[in-house]
């Protein structure tokens, strides 16, 4: 069992440092010694772990389908576990997945999953990074006012949270919507609507 942690510690210090090869091959080593000892039942928060990293770790490798298969072996344990914690960040990880593949509605639904679950865990920093992540979406699917007031939120609470940097990178990308919004308003303001439609311009 003390391997299993100390694995796990690794392979995190390795996402940390985006040695995402390094990250599986420790995982995979692990399950294959381990195999019997993880399938009982005190070993499932571990596992859900080692799921979830693989899940993150194929997705920064940009490789969707071993990522959504780990993803939903995780979401299958935390849910016959009840690890709700667990589940409501591999429905962040599954939402992250359908917005690479395209599929934004797919992505919204799940990303709005973990933010419903989170907040009714009461988990702060769980909900601001759910926040964070939909209101991303949201803005790439041009649903600027949702957005925004997600992102405000998420700003808000990391900051209630002391969490600095993540406040800045959340803040970051609303100043970019917003810049974007206020150009686009000028730009209906100040451009008659016969010469955007004839440049092909979108608005």
């Amino acid at each position: 069992m003390d391997e299993i942690k100390s694995s796990i510690i690794r392979a995190k210090e390795c996402f940390e440092k985006k040695q995402y090869e390094n990250l599986i091959q420790i995982l995979e080593s692990i399950i294959q010694k381990n195999r019997n000892l993880l399938d009982e039942e005190e070993s499932k928060t571990d596992l859900g772990e080692m799921y979830l990293l693989f899940a993150k770790s194929f997705l920064a490798l940009n490789k969707l389908d071993e990522s959504l298969k780990h993803a939903n072996d995780c979401l299958h344990l935390a849910k016959n576990c009840k690890f709700f914690s667990l589940q409501a960040k591999t429905l962040r990880i599954l939402g992250s997945i359908y917005s690479q593949k395209g599929n934004h509605l797919k992505s919204l639904e799940l990303l709005r999953k973990s933010l419903q679950l989170e907040q009714k865990i009461g988990d702060k920093i769980g909900e601001a990074y759910a926040l964070f992540e939909l209101g991303i979406e949201e803005a790439d699917g041009e649903e600027l006012n949702e957005s925004i007031e997600h992102l405000k939120h998420a700003v808000k609470i990391f900051k209630n949270l002391d969490r600095e940097k993540d406040a800045q990178t959340v803040q970051k990308e609303l100043t970019i919507i917003l810049e974007e919004m206020d150009e686009d308003k000028w730009l209906e303001e100040k451009i008659p609507k016969k010469f955007r439609e004839k440049k092909g311009m979108k608005l």
